[in-house]
């Protein structure tokens, strides 16, 4: 009987050293999320509807651990909440740059989905949640930097694109020296709105 034999390629050295690369960004990224602070730096905007949004931020407790999002949105009416979810709708979590560039969106879970009408029974709540590696939208490590977290559920008011967020969050990604924190920024606009 034969033994059955396979040829195994390698791969350039080029394509190892990029690989290599790549898992110590993301490494990097993992052990930099433990030294950061965040801070509640405004409240949620409600619009126009019934609802509460808040937003819970759980730091890893050890190395490889990603950053915590939960979203919870109360309905404080005894009456049902219906809201429709519009395009262009930014996913459930965002981090944005002090100029209020986005630089990170949740992929994970997507719980509203664009066009179709949701319903919150009267004082029920619904819960969402995601978790955050540490990288940007390229997969890289964020720089050092101020940077803003929020939940955002679209509006049909070209005004106000955001008709709901959750309650604003803001951190420092130190530089190589890990000073404690950055110069404190306002709020971006797109925040503020």
């Amino acid at each position: 009987m034969a033994l059955a034999t396979a040829s195994i390629p390698a791969l350039p050295p080029s394509r190892i050293q990029l690989s290599t690369e790549f898992v110590q960004a993301h490494r990097q990224a993992f052990d930099r999320l433990g030294t950061l602070q965040f801070e509640q730096v405004a409240s949620a905007i409600v619009g126009d509807l019934p609802l509460a949004f808040t937003l819970t931020v759980t730091l890893p407790r050890q190395s490889g651990q990603g950053v915590l999002l939960q979203a919870a949105v109360r309905n404080r009416s005894d009456q049902p909440v219906r809201w429709k979810v519009v395009p262009p709708s930014l996913p459930d979590f965002g981090i944005l740059d002090a100029q209020g560039t986005v630089v990170w969106i949740c992929r994970e879970y997507q719980t509203y989905q664009e066009g179709r009408w949701q319903t919150l029974a009267a004082r029920d709540e619904r819960l969402n949640s995601c978790l955050w590696r540490g990288l940007n939208r390229d997969g890289q490590p964020i720089p050092p930097g101020r940077y803003f977290l929020a939940s955002f559920i679209p509006s049909s008011d070209p005004r106000r694109p955001y008709g709901y967020k959750s309650d604003i969050w803001s951190f420092c990604q130190p530089d190589a020296s890990r000073r404690p924190s950055c110069r404190p920024v306002a709020l971006p606009e797109v925040l503020r709105r």
